[in-house]
């Protein structure tokens, strides 16, 4: 990459080594200006989109079976194993803005090829972005996710609620509401809530009991009660 004109040496950062060999020199290297940092940066967040999608085609009859079904912790341990462990910190850089990116590469890679389904981020509401919609159509369901860094599940659903987000949904006969805690450290996540609201007969919706998820001593979820 130097030899190509990407990098560049610093002439403020090379250094004689004089504890050892004091012809040795160490040399740093840096982005000869913001252009090509910008251009590089976004053809590796390119390859690792792709390889994100590509991971998630693989998954696509695990996660819609569990979202059908309503398997909600199997559903969660793809999404911890299959879709942020292997993007890692080569994808994730501790914001949440990371974290709804490789998610959303993940699922788009699920559903790419399924008929009726369709993922979508950043959908527009009177008060604000929802982060994840996947809507089932063939089911007439739409799930929604939220996910926070540093903040409890809980202030994900309210958030979910707060901005009418699942208000765009009104012709579903079912909506999944789906917080998701991240863990900035791990690169991961650690807790999540689900609420599953059900239109009854009366064409109005009724919410099932909410359920709460940790991640267990082995690295699994499991459901809290």
């Amino acid at each position: 990459m130097y030899q190509t004109g990407y990098l560049t040496l610093d002439p403020n950062g090379f250094k004689a080594d004089t504890r050892a060999d004091k012809n040795a020199t160490d040399y740093y290297l840096k982005f000869p200006n913001q252009e090509v940092q910008s251009a590089l940066k976004l053809t590796l967040s390119r390859f690792v989109v792709q390889k994100q999608q590509e991971t998630g085609i693989a998954y696509s009859d695990s996660i819609l079976e569990a979202l059908r079904n309503e398997k909600w912790c199997g559903f969660l341990n793809l999404i911890k194993g299959a879709c942020l462990s292997k993007a890692g910190y080569h994808f994730l850089d501790k914001t949440e803005r990371s974290f709804h990116g490789a998610l959303y590469s993940f699922l788009n890679g699920v559903f790419h090829i399924t008929e009726g389904m369709q993922v979508n981020a950043e959908l527009a509401s009177g008060l604000g972005r929802l982060d994840i919609a996947l809507e089932d159509n063939l089911h007439q369901t739409a799930y929604i996710f939220e996910l926070k860094v540093g903040k409890s599940v809980s202030e994900a659903l309210q958030q979910i609620y707060d901005r009418d987000y699942s208000m765009s949904f009104h012709t579903c006969a079912k909506k999944v509401c789906v917080g998701l805690k991240c863990d900035p450290v791990r690169l991961n996540i650690t807790e999540a809530a689900i609420e599953v609201h059900q239109r009854n007969k009366e064409h109005a919706f009724q919410v099932m009991p909410r359920k709460n998820f940790t991640v267990n001593a082995m690295g699994y979820f499991q459901e809290v009660r």
